[in-house]
């Protein structure tokens, strides 16, 4: 009896194992790393920005999922003078600047209602309190009247060169904030 008992262990433990083993193969399996490099061209990040009064009005977006790659990522936004209800009552001006990490080795370029001249003009680098590096790029100043609805859409093109296909890169968020600055026309 004892020997048919030792069998019966025997057999448990090694189905215990088995079954340790395969949950310990799913669990290592979800952790491994891989790396893409495929990704989409085209995103919409559809944000608008209605300019009503004088103010700074800005918006935060996540850089997620972005590979290597030859293809171009598109973020568009809009900036208006109305809200589809109200107009601004004056006459504005306003400039876009676009402050961004430096986590990762893209380049960046601003284009406005269709148009095929990039609008980025001045570059800067800063450092913050904690030694976190960033990068703003501004944009020419643009005036919109109070007589009539205006809009103008820009397309923000970023580039992640595919030579950059590197596990160096795996799994890094760029992080953009993209900031609006309005002022009334005296």
């Amino acid at each position: 009896m004892s020997r048919r008992r030792r069998k019966i262990n025997l057999y448990k433990k090694i189905i215990l194992i088995i079954i340790l083993l395969m949950f310990l193969l799913l669990v290592i399996k979800g952790t491994l790393a891989r790396y893409s490099s495929s990704g989409q061209s085209e995103a919409n990040v559809d944000v608008a920005f209605y300019l009503l009064k004088e103010e700074e009005i800005s918006q935060t977006i996540a850089l997620e999922e972005m590979m290597p790659s030859d293809d171009v990522y598109t973020y568009t936004f809009s900036v208006a003078n109305n809200d589809g209800t109200d107009r601004t009552e004056t006459a504005l001006k306003y400039t876009i600047s676009i402050k961004m990490t430096t986590n990762l080795p893209l380049t960046y370029e601003l284009y406005m209602n269709d148009g095929t001249e990039n609008l980025f003009q001045n570059y800067t680098t800063e450092q913050d309190e904690y030694g976190t590096y960033f990068k703003t790029i501004t944009a020419n100043e643009e005036t919109f009247g109070f007589e009539t609805n205006e809009q103008n859409t820009y397309k923000l093109q970023v580039r992640f060169p595919k030579e950059y296909n590197s596990v160096d890169y795996q799994g890094i968020i760029e992080a953009l904030e993209i900031k609006v600055n309005s002022e009334q026309i005296v």
